[in-house]
């Protein structure tokens, strides 16, 4: 298998793995008013087609040296399903996630959501071992805790001018058609803050279960891990979907026919997203299993890690827009928290190279 092993290929590896994790919302976000109900089951075609491809072919290469095939034979079947369940894990996270997104947006649900995922794992680290430095570890958690807030904050105020500038336009001329028609009831704002919530915390279990799938010399690969990892991500849709289908966040149930209703340009950014999510996993998965990890340093990979939320966060804004048109005072607060993301991030990245030894 095609493993990196100088310094500047694990980097460009890892530059790969945040881009991709980053940015395949936003095909969600581009395939609207497709369903997320509906391109899951795109979405998670995509990811086992990438894995796929990749194990047999960068994944067998060398075939002199091991391949992920080898490596199946030598690894423990229960190292394997920790790879499988952790698929699973992170998409019942995920599922969580993509709902928050579909009512609250990328800019809010990601960082909100992978924030939390990282204060729970930061706390975890250190009580695993207290030798990581207190002082930068929990100044990273408190930082990336006000990012959370402040971006909720935005969130809960622009809702708040969105439904105060409707009530006025509807006050300017009570005799229009959406002055006599019932509206339809909208989703609360608090909705996609709780989903990003709850998605975080599922989603902080699943790299727990990958550390101890890698675990040891006979651990399970980087290509056959990601190959698993699709797989549990693409049996566990099949669990999730009907249920999410059938208790939708908001309005009525998705029509199951509609997946098959939608153009091929939405199932392809589908595919397309469920691509990059495996993309960007395996990226770090080869990363951290193989030499460059080493000459990266941990605190580098992990460093870097963390900037895909933000990438996430810029889609929204930038591309997407959406908080355009917002005030001052939110958009303040929208940049105090990614700036404030950003600094909880590095402190956490370093904080374990200034621990007591």
């Amino acid at each position: 298998m095609i493993l990196p092993a100088t310094y500047l290929s694990g980097l460009l590896l890892m530059i790969l793995a945040l881009a991709c994790a980053g940015s395949w919302t936003s095909t969600f976000k581009a395939a609207s008013p497709f369903r997320y109900e509906l391109y899951y089951f795109d979405f998670s075609i995509g990811a086992v087609l990438c894995a796929v491809v990749a194990a047999l072919t960068l994944g067998s290469l060398r075939s002199s040296e091991l391949t992920f095939a080898d490596n199946f034979l030598i690894t423990g079947y229960r190292l394997m399903a920790y790879a499988v369940g952790a698929g699973m894990v992170f998409n019942l996270g995920n599922v969580i996630l993509l709902a928050g997104i579909s009512v609250g947006g990328m800019a809010l649900c990601v960082p909100l959501a992978f924030g939390i995922a990282l204060i729970i794992n930061a706390t975890w680290d250190f009580l695993g071992d207290p030798r990581i430095n207190p002082l930068l570890l929990f100044g990273g958690v408190a930082a990336i805790l006000a990012a959370v807030v402040l971006l909720a904050l935005a969130h809960f105020w622009r809702r708040s001018e969105e439904a105060e500038a409707a009530k006025k336009a509807l006050q300017l001329d009570p005799r229009s058609k959406e002055a006599k028609t019932k509206k339809p009831r909208s989703v609360a704002a608090g909705v996609a803050v709780a989903l990003a919530i709850f998605g975080g915390v599922i989603l902080a279990f699943s790299p727990r279960l990958l550390d101890v799938a890698r675990e040891s010399e006979t651990g399970v690969a980087p290509y056959g891990l990601t190959l698993l990892f699709a797989a549990g991500v693409l049996f566990s849709t099949m669990f999730f979907s009907p249920f999410v289908i059938n208790f939708p966040i908001g309005g009525m149930p998705a029509p199951v026919a509609d997946y098959f209703r939608v153009g091929i340009r939405r199932h392809l950014l589908g595919i397309l997203g469920g691509v990059l999510l495996c993309a960007g996993a395996l990226a770090g998965n080869i990363v951290i299993g193989s030499a460059a990890s080493a000459l990266l340093k941990p605190s580098l990979v992990m460093g870097l890690a963390q900037v895909a939320p933000l990438v996430a966060f810029l889609w929204g804004v930038i591309i997407f827009k959406e908080f355009r048109g917002a005030s001052q005072p939110i958009s303040a607060l929208l940049w105090g928290g990614f700036l404030l993301y950003a600094l909880g991030g590095a402190l956490i990245s370093v904080a374990p190279l200034y621990g007591s030894r």
